[in-house]
């Protein structure tokens, strides 16, 4: 029995509204509690970054995988479950667009389909590649078997410039941002059509659920998706002007709530261009592995929150206690995403308890 209803879907959507409107007056806590009741045996097959490739396992399979894990896990705070489709790989509309989805390591890669040319390569959205068909093949089976109980979220397609170097390569690309810009933009133009033709066709699936979620698992009345440049780490704050802020003005604008995925210190030098971005709703500072943890980087929150912005906490292996103290520093109303366990009580109940 899956421990949460539509009332409380519709109670957390409530919640992350007001939180997306700045009105909610405490921190957004997602708290998943993933042993909270018996795990049951689990006979089905979950999807996998290693299997998404596998076009003989029943969409059905997948589902039914998802709703017995879902079954052990206790939702508090403003969480909700969620099926998620990120299993096919951070920036899959490169799949979509031609690139080569690539499972052999054990998690999804994008390469070139050839040796493409820049000046010779013109991409468009088709809602029938092979990839698009299937992963909205699953998202309907899973929007059917759960009702509403459950909130399908959208894949992950990727940011224009990520989604250029999976089409190209890397190295070409920035060698592309050199020798041939006009060229670079002229791509980035035609990837962010088509990026929109994407969220629109996966939109109007979703939309009977009433609400909308993606990889970073915030819940929005209209479609959210997270929007990044991980490109941006390898180029400079004048590149990041010429070739990545204005498609980010264009994503803040068409999608009402909107998060920043600014990831690892290469590219927080960004983040004042960031900041002018009168319509980004959120920034989410991932300070990548190896480097300090959440508590030593309060400037950076504190900084986010002046602007007039929200924060999130990126939290998955640090002391969660690190995230009651920097909402005790920097104040504010933070989004908190965490999966802990039931001997973490102590600090589940602090972390709810805030003000």
């Amino acid at each position: 029995m899956l421990h949460f209803d539509k009332s409380r879907m519709q109670e957390a959507l409530e919640n992350h509204t007001l939180w997306w409107e700045g009105k909610l007056n405490r921190p957004l806590s997602c708290i998943r509690v993933v042993d909270a009741y018996p795990r049951l045996e689990n006979k089905y097959t979950h999807l996998t970054q290693a299997n998404c490739a596998d076009f003989s396992i029943d969409p059905e399979e997948y589902v039914r995988a998802t709703a017995t894990s879902l079954e052990s896990y206790e939702f508090l705070g403003d969480a909700f479950p969620t099926f998620d489709l990120v299993q096919f790989g951070p920036g899959v509309l490169a799949a979509m667009l031609g690139a080569k989805l690539d499972t052999s390591s054990g998690r999804v890669w994008f390469f070139p389909n050839g040796n493409p040319e820049i000046s010779e390569l013109h991409v468009k959205y088709d809602p029938n590649n092979m990839w698009s068909k299937r992963i909205k093949d699953i998202a309907k089976t899973a929007l059917e078997y759960f009702d509403g109980n459950v909130l399908v979220g959208f894949p992950d397609f990727g940011g224009i410039l990520d989604i250029a170097a999976s089409l190209i390569g890397t190295q070409e690309l920035l060698f592309a941002t050199l020798d041939e810009p006009e060229e670079v933009k002229r791509l980035c133009e035609e990837i962010q059509v088509a990026w929109y033709d994407a969220l629109a066709d996966f939109t109007e699936l979703l939309k009977p659920q009433g609400a909308y979620t993606d990889w970073n698992l915030l819940m929005s009345k209209t479609p959210t998706h997270v929007i990044q440049c991980d490109f941006s780490a390898m180029i400079s704050r004048e590149m990041f002007s010429e070739f990545v802020l204005e498609y980010l003005r264009r994503d803040t604008e068409k999608l009402g709530h909107c998060l920043y995925h600014l990831d690892g210190p290469d590219a927080l030098q960004h983040l004042d261009a960031l900041l002018t971005l009168k319509d980004l709703s959120v920034i989410q500072w991932v300070y990548g592995a190896g480097a300090p943890t959440a508590i030593h980087w309060i400037d950076v929150y504190k900084k986010i929150r002046e602007a007039g912005k929200l924060y999130q906490i990126k939290q998955v292996t640090d002391d969660p206690f690190e995230v009651y103290e920097i909402m005790k520093k920097v104040g504010g109303s933070p989004y908190s995403l965490m999966w802990l366990r039931k001997s973490d009580s102590d600090i589940i109940s602090k972390i709810l308890s805030f003000k």
